[in-house]
């Protein structure tokens, strides 16, 4: 089972502190509960994005999201199709 996304509120409170306030991946993981593994994570997307603390804080939840995460995809198992000419046995 998948992780669960972090909030957009931490998302731009560690991209904040980062590089506003210029704290490390440690201080900001323990400020912010969370692992520093999450905060590089971050840092990383941000970076690939490339988007800076003053980018992000003038921007909606929604087009941060889709720019550190890409749009969602809606979830299909697909399943292949029986062979119903084949012979049972």
């Amino acid at each position: 089972m998948p992780n669960e996304r972090l909030s957009m509120r931490k998302v731009r409170e560690i991209l904040r502190r980062k590089q506003e306030l210029g704290l490390s991946h440690r201080e900001v993981a323990e400020g912010l509960g969370v692992s520093v593994g999450v905060v590089s994570k971050v840092v990383n997307r941000c970076k690939l994005a490339g988007l800076t603390w003053s980018d992000v804080a003038g921007m909606a939840d929604e087009e941060v999201d889709v720019r550190l995460y890409g749009r969602s995809q809606p979830f299909r198992r697909s399943r292949p199709k029986p062979d119903l000419t084949a012979r049972q046995k």
